[in-house]
């Protein structure tokens, strides 16, 4: 029985699955299996995975979206140890071996990640230790940081003060993903499942994170369409709103979110020139936070003419002269 079963689910991505499969096959720690779902790829990503050698299994089956491809994996690991894998990341060699020293030398450990570095589309490494960098104070500031500023992120209150766990970074135990109810296949594509699962996972163990990047992160350009990942985030403040509600403080933070939710949408219907539509975001705004002055400044915008009103409105005045 392997130590340790490396979960990778992939979806169209012939492009970098040979260098996820590669990163794997070259850790220094060697006890270990490969279990590679293709959630429905209509490329050649199976012909890859399958012309790899060594401890790789490929199970194929209809696109579902990656929390039910990171599932049927769980569901065939055999090992104790779990490690997630997305298609387009990559370890550096050590990644395993790094973080099995951590839990023999803390023992009480269920649940490890670390940081990582981004890459581009063609591996090039765009900022290092990018979970960590941001948390590093610059050595000279203009002005005194506020308390507004101080203000612990949003992140950071889920995860008590830790940065998120990226799935690439993860290292865990079996029974505890499995006990931890897996992830949810409600959240479409792949935005917002992790954060979702992570979140009920944290509740059930302590997360142990090491500063030091063992993981190449592939970073992609924003889609153009946002609407999937709008509703996967109002999903994910749903699902919260359920898993904390014996938690005041959370429960606030959430009130913030869902504002800030609303406040979003209300932004980009103005934009559009969806008056209605953007006054009835805005609406749901103010219920979750009507004391907020980004709320009285929004309140002002929207009865502004937009752009497009504008631009009719000169064409108008052209056409007279």
């Amino acid at each position: 029985m392997p130590a340790v079963s490396v979960i990778i689910p992939a979806y169209n991505c012939e492009r970098f699955i040979g260098e996820a499969l590669q990163s794997v096959l070259e850790q220094s720690f060697r006890d270990f299996e490969i279990v590679v779902v293709d959630d429905g790829s209509t490329d050649g990503t199976s012909d890859i995975v399958n012309s790899f050698t060594g401890p790789i299994t490929c199970y194929r089956q209809p696109n579902k979206g990656a929390a039910a491809a990171r599932n049927l994996g769980l569901s065939l690991a055999k090992g104790d140890w779990v490690a997630l894998l997305d298609a387009d990341d990559a370890w550096y060699p050590n990644k395993l071996s790094t973080q099995i020293e951590y839990i023999k030398l803390h023992p009480e450990t269920f649940f490890v990640y670390s940081d990582i570095d981004v890459i581009d589309g063609h591996s090039e490494i765009q900022q290092r230790s990018f979970l960590t960098a941001g948390q590093r104070k610059p050595t000279w500031r203009p002005f005194p940081l506020s308390a507004r500023t101080r203000r612990p992120t949003f992140v950071s209150i889920v995860f008590n003060g830790q940065p998120f766990p990226y799935p690439s970074t993860v290292l865990a135990r079996r029974d505890l993903l499995l006990r931890a109810g897996g992830f949810n296949p409600a959240f479409q594509s792949n935005y917002h499942e992790d954060f979702e699962f992570f979140a009920r996972l944290i509740r059930l163990s302590e997360m142990r994170f090491i500063p030091q990047a063992l993981v190449k992160y592939r970073a992609h350009p924003p889609p153009r369409d946002k609407s999937v990942r709008h509703q996967n985030w109002f999903k994910l403040l749903q699902s919260l709103t359920d898993l904390w509600s014996d938690d005041q403080e959370k429960k606030q933070l959430l009130q913030r979110q869902f504002a800030k939710y609303y406040a979003r949408l209300t932004r980009e219907r103005l934009l559009a020139g969806d008056l209605g539509a953007a006054a009835d975001y805005f609406r749901q705004a103010c219920r979750y936070r009507p004391q907020s002055w980004r709320g009285f400044w929004s309140w002002l915008v929207l009865f502004r003419p937009n752009r497009r009103d504008l631009h009719a409105v000169k064409q108008r005045w052209l056409e007279d002269r």
